[in-house]
């Protein structure tokens, strides 16, 4: 699955990846045609993030820089070139079992460190563990659809309206 994945794609992010820095071997050795941005927890057993971009895309750009927000959990992979134009790809995984606050000030960190949409083509990518508000959930004791109402997707339309 890993190889079609990366065998599709210029751009993949992964999460859970777990581990060390020097496991990123594992993904230079199959997957060469790829540069990969890991970020690791100080747990190597706990979460791990890696944005991984095609070398042929990275020779669009001029520079190419890892910006960690929440170490292992999300980071920002900065594409510029020297004319101005950049693109940004946010990585994020969403710990579950974040308290509220916790994942309302993640977000608002998020947020701040993301260029304005007219400075940069921006992607946001991952595993957000929470519904979007509305989204339509499965009620499994009745097998009928329900409409989610879920605070942190709520708040995350809020901060996010721009990207709506």
């Amino acid at each position: 699955a890993m190889h079609t994945l990366f065998g599709k794609s210029n751009i993949v992010c992964l999460q859970e990846i777990h581990g060390i820095e020097g496991d990123t071997n594992t993904l230079d050795k199959n997957f060469p045609g790829f540069l990969h941005f890991p970020s690791f927890c100080a747990n190597p057993a706990a979460g791990g993030v890696c944005t991984s971009i095609s070398k042929k895309s990275t020779a669009l750009f001029d520079s190419i820089e890892k910006q960690d927000i929440m170490k292992g959990r999300v980071t920002l992979l900065w594409c510029r070139k020297n004319d101005g134009k950049s693109m940004v790809i946010a990585n994020v995984h969403v710990v579950p079992n974040m308290s509220l606050g916790e994942k309302k000030a993640l977000l608002r960190k998020l947020h701040a460190a993301l260029p304005a949409q007219d400075r940069a083509f921006s992607f946001l990518a991952g595993d957000w563990n929470f519904p979007a508000a509305g989204e339509l959930r499965t009620n499994l004791m009745t097998g009928m659809p329900v409409v989610a109402h879920n605070p942190i997707g709520e708040y995350f339309g809020e901060i996010f309206a721009e990207w709506a």
